[in-house]
């Protein structure tokens, strides 16, 4: 490398961005991005009104027999819906879908999905509820117990059903 090319450098990088050297990677973005800290805030949790975080606790299951499936957010959709059609073709003549809160829409895909593929031969009966729900709040002083706090979610059961073909 000459005299020439070195000045040349020195001058790029001075004319650049400060601390971005010629030949580097641009700096990642801050702030905004998805590895900020204002985009991961609340996530999961309910803000507490002074800033603690909620712990939510399971919601309590109906009697759970063989044919009830309860659908989550995170569970493979193609997994439900293998399982759903297996207990069919296992003979059972009905079984109860059950979604809660964001799960609601992915419950009555599913449900859509297995009338569509049975093409007529099963029928769908849904009903909607109210479910209650405990979070806990914790408490200001590590002594104390967390407070127990009340909220409702929106739930939907669907049974889904073999109809009779004569």
């Amino acid at each position: 490398m000459d005299a020439s090319n070195v000045t040349k450098t020195a001058k790029t990088a001075k004319a650049g961005k400060p601390g971005r050297q010629s030949g580097s990677k641009p700096a990642r973005g801050r702030g905004r991005g998805r590895g900020s800290s204002a985009s991961r805030r609340g996530r999961g949790s309910h803000a507490a009104g002074d800033g603690a975080a909620r712990s939510k606790r399971q919601p309590a299951r109906l009697a759970r027999s063989r044919t009830d499936i309860y659908i989550g957010r995170n569970s493979p959709f193609e997994a439900q819906l293998a399982r759903a059609q297996s207990l069919f073709s296992s003979g059972e003549k009905s079984l109860t879908l059950h979604g809660l809160g964001a799960a609601i829409n992915r419950c009555i895909n599913l449900a859509l999905q297995l009338e569509h593929q049975a093409k007529g031969s099963l029928q769908l009966d849904l009903k909607t509820d109210s479910v209650a729900l405990l979070d806990d709040l914790p408490a200001d002083d590590p002594d104390a117990t967390p407070k127990i706090v009340k909220r409702t979610s929106s739930a939907v059961h669907i049974r889904v059903f073999k109809t009779d073909s004569t």
